[in-house]
C-alpha cells in the first residue's frame, strides 16, 4: 500500500485515521472516518471493523475499503466503500504467506470520495443517519446473541451426529470383532 503524504488535508474537519488506537480516541469528534486498508493482520482488521462499526452508531459517514468482514455491515446505502484490486502477495507478511491474496484500495479513489463526503454535507448526513440506524438494527445486543445461539446450536447439532456416528461405528466394529 502507498503511503499518503502527511499531513493529509482534504478539509480541516477530515481526518485520515492512520493509527487506529489513536482514532478510537478521536474519532468521536471527526466529521468522518476513513479507513482505506487491505486487513493485513487479525489484529489490524479486527480494529478497523470496530473503528467503523463504532463510527456507523455514532451516525458519523464512514469511508473504507469494500473488502474484508467489514462489508458485512456496510453497504453502499449506509457508507462510501473504497474501490479495490485483488493483489497477490509476493512475499510473506505477517501471517500472510506469499501467494496469498488481498484487497489493494485504490488510493484515487478514496481520495474522491472524501472530496466527494466534503463537499456534499447533505450526503454526509443521510449516510451517516443510515450508518446509525442499519447498525442499530444489525449489532443490537439481542440480534448478536440470536445469531450467537443458533451458530452454537447449529454447531452442537453437527458435533452430536459426528458423536453418534461414531459411537455407531465403534459399536459395529466391536460385534464384528467377537
Amino acid at each position: 500500500m502507498k503511503l499518503l503524504p502527511s499531513p493529509l488535508v482534504c478539509r480541516d474537519a477530515v481526518e485520515l485515521v492512520s493509527d487506529y488506537l489513536d482514532g478510537f480516541i478521536r474519532h468521536a469528534g471527526a466529521d468522518e472516518v476513513i479507513v482505506a486498508h487491505q486487513a493485513p493482520t487479525i489484529e489490524g482488521r479486527l480494529r478497523s471493523v470496530t473503528l467503523l462499526a463504532e463510527a456507523m452508531a455514532m451516525g458519523k459517514p464512514v469511508i473504507a475499503t469494500g473488502y474484508s468482514s467489514n462489508i458485512d455491515f456496510m453497504t453502499p446505502s449506509n457508507s462510501l466503500l473504497v474501490r479495490y484490486r485483488l493483489v497477490e502477495l509476493d512475499r510473506d507478511h505477517g501471517p500472510y504467506r506469499r501467494g496469498a491474496t488481498w484487497a489493494e484500495p485504490d488510493i484515487d479513489h478514496a481520495a474522491e470520495l472524501m472530496q466527494r463526503l466534503a463537499a456534499d454535507r447533505d450526503l454526509a448526513e443521510h449516510l451517516g443517519a443510515e450508518a446509525q440506524r442499519d447498525i442499530t438494527e444489525q449489532l443490537h445486543p439481542e440480534r448478536v446473541g440470536r445469531l450467537l445461539m443458533s451458530r452454537l446450536k447449529a454447531l452442537t447439532a453437527g458435533m452430536n451426529a459426528a458423536a453418534a456416528h461414531n459411537l455407531s461405528a465403534k459399536h459395529s466394529a466391536g460385534r464384528r470383532a467377537a
